[in-house]
């Protein structure tokens, strides 16, 4: 118990506790040395931006312990708050940079891929905010503030095809309007390509950053867990095999379901390859897992299967479909298997199937819309010649 409280010190309270300080006495010094404030003024400025981590900390330790981080994200903090404290420096150099020259987009982005959209945001909010304590405009801040939330939404949910060229281009050409509003606009001097030149180098150093930020986030989070799916969705690994000579007959209805996971995910813009894992592995391939220390499932097959296995009141949407998809294979499959010379009725399996889902209630609180619910009951239908082929 005491190391359980230990260490949970030491990845959510000690790291909050450290920015919170050290970002208050940099804001401080700065203030008060750098930029010659005064006193009151400086420990004021102080003041907001302690507070301002302070509360953006809390909002990270509510997300962490209700699962709510993007990814991996919560358990790798460390790379969070590495993200954290090099925009706290970015944004304390910013006061010596020209307003219009700062790639802020990659603070929003970074801060947002190492935790969550919203999280980044806010995090994101108070470092601008530092950036624009001395002297600047509140332009300057709905300029970055704008750009960067629309950018962090951009690249918010890398991990189904990693396609970066038109969020790139769409979160650049954003910056350069905005900064055309706040900068070369407002400049009291007739329009001139000498005004671009400071937002021309911003788009530029912007989009550097981004590309090694999405290099990164790449290599330690989207393709580490696109590997480790490769390896447990292959039905020859160790474990599956073992399934597959201890139960064969519920070792195929699982990868049928795995089937129809990975077909309705790539419908729905669904996580697929958790959704594909999670179906292989929800029955007794979960408890093989656990017998092998070697393997482990990535955190998105993890949090299918655990809200599969540990609750009957689900929310996330890639559970309502391994459930459904679960359902609606055992189904045809006893049927199949009771009447093997009787060709059932699919459609109307499927749609009882679907009215006892929905009489059950069970996903009365689930993300998935009204117009998803039929999308799925739609497919299960298209697949007459799939039934056919498990006879």
């Amino acid at each position: 118990m005491k190391n359980k409280e230990k260490n949970g010190f030491s990845r959510l309270l000690l790291p909050e506790i450290l920015t919170v300080l050290i970002g208050g006495a940099a804001v401080y010094g700065l203030g008060l040395l750098g930029k010659q404030l005064s006193v009151e003024n400086a420990l004021r400025d102080a003041v907001m931006a302690a507070l301002g981590l302070a509360v953006s900390g809390f909002f990270l330790r509510r997300e962490v312990v209700d699962s709510r981080l993007d990814y991996d994200n919560g358990e790798h903090l460390m790379r969070f708050w590495t993200a954290v404290w090099c925009s706290l420096l970015f944004s304390l150099a910013c006061a010596f940079l020209p307003a219009g020259g700062w790639p802020f987009l990659a603070v929003f982005v970074v801060l947002s891929l190492f935790s969550n959209l919203s999280v980044g945001i806010v995090f994101s909010g108070v470092f601008l905010m530092i950036a624009t304590l001395w002297g600047q405009s509140v332009g300057i801040f709905f300029l970055y503030f704008i750009s960067g939330v629309f950018a962090a939404c951009l690249f918010q949910h890398l991990e189904q095809e990693f396609a970066i060229g038109i969020p790139l281009f769409l979160s650049l050409f954003c910056l350069l309007l905005c900064e055309t509003a706040n900068v070369v606009l407002l400049a009291n001097e007739h329009l001139s390509l000498e005004q671009f030149l400071v937002p021309a180098a911003n788009l530029i150093v912007s989009g550097i950053l981004l590309l090694g930020i999405l290099k990164i986030f790449s290599g330690t989070v989207v393709f580490r867990d696109r590997v480790k799916y490769l390896e447990l969705n292959d039905t020859e690994n160790q474990v599956l095999v073992k399934y597959r000579e201890e139960d064969r007959s519920e070792y195929f209805l699982c990868v049928h379901t795995a089937y129809f996971c990975e077909r309705i995910a790539n419908k729905l813009e669904l996580d697929r390859d958790a959704l594909k894992c999670a179906g292989l592995y929800h029955r007794k391939g979960w408890d093989l897992m656990q017998e092998t220390p070697d393997m482990e499932f990535p955190a998105g097959a993890s949090e299918i299967l655990e809200e599969y296995k540990g609750t009957r009141k689900y929310k996330k949407a890639e559970t309502a479909v391994l459930y459904c998809s679960d359902a609606v294979v055992s189904a045809i499959l006893l049927l199949l298997q009771k009447e093997p010379e009787k060709k059932p009725d699919y459609e109307q399996v499927i749609d009882r199937i679907f009215e006892r889902i929905r009489e059950k209630g069970i996903f009365s609180e689930c993300d998935l819309s009204l117009r998803d619910w039929n999308r799925m009951q739609k497919i299960f239908k298209e697949e007459k010649l799939y039934y056919d082929f498990l006879r």
